[in-house]
This record gives C-alpha cells, sequence and structure tokens, in this order.
C-alpha cells in the first residue's frame, strides 16, 4: 500500500508542476489574434450571428486580441479581452482589400492567427497575402 500511495503522491505532483508550467509558459507568450470584421450593407442582416461569433472567440484563453473593421478604422490594438461592447456600425461597400494594407494596420503583420468575419465569396486576394495564418469565419 506504500508504494502505491508513493505512486500518487509523485503522480500528481508531477501533473500539477507540468499545469503549472504549461500556465506559466501561455501565459507569458499569449496567442495574438487579430480579429478583421466585415461591416458592409451584406453583413448588416447577420449582426446576432457576428456578435455570437465574437463572443465564441473572446472565450478562448491566453490570447491577446485586436479588433479592426474594413472601414480603415481600429477598433482596439492588443488587449487581453475583445471588446465587443464597441458600436459597430454596417454601411457601405465591401472593402476587404483595406486589410491587405499591412502598413494601416500593423496588427495584421504582429498577428499569429487572423480571423475574417465575412460573407464575401471570394477571399483570395486575401489568402494569398496572409496564407495560413488567415481564418475565414462566414456568420
Amino acid at each position: 500500500m506504500k508504494p502505491f500511495l508513493i505512486w500518487i503522491v509523485l503522480f500528481f505532483v508531477a501533473y500539477g508542476g507540468l499545469g503549472l508550467t504549461l500556465h506559466l509558459y501561455l501565459s507569458a507568450n499569449p496567442q495574438k489574434v487579430a480579429i478583421a470584421l466585415d461591416t458592409s450593407v451584406y453583413m448588416k442582416d447577420r449582426q446576432a450571428q457576428v456578435s455570437r461569433e465574437l463572443a465564441k472567440i473572446a472565450a478562448g484563453r491566453y490570447r491577446l486580441y485586436s479588433l479592426i473593421v474594413d472601414k480603415g478604422r481600429k477598433i482596439h490594438g492588443w488587449q487581453s479581452r475583445a471588446e465587443l461592447r464597441a458600436k459597430i456600425t454596417y454601411y457601405g461597400e465591401r472593402q476587404l482589400d483595406t486589410f491587405a494594407d499591412t502598413a494601416r494596420f500593423s496588427e495584421l503583420s504582429q498577428a499569429d492567427r487572423i480571423i475574417l468575419l465575412s460573407n464575401a465569396e471570394d477571399v483570395s486576394s486575401l489568402r494569398n497575402t496572409f496564407g495560413s495564418k488567415l481564418t475565414v469565419i462566414s456568420p
């Protein structure tokens, strides 16, 4: 019985140490996620779905978020929580090409992952620019 108790104690110490080490590493090195939002009139009727998708994305741990829109506006820079209460107005034509301008949005070049929320059918120019970093979610 004594070897079993020793084994159990060593197991929990090792498991707890590994978990703490992983937590400290991920806290010190968070993943940068840039959320690019299409705010054209084509997305206006999908506001509820966009809000749900933003809430799902923002629920992740060990991440820094930046939220930008296609009209050349940055909602916020890198922060630990995505700002979901910001007033987002859906108007005008779709301008997804503004996301390709990394000089305007430095967050897109700094990001480890880029999530584009859009119902656009052709995002090949952005796929060519960002490659595997880009994930497209169509709400």
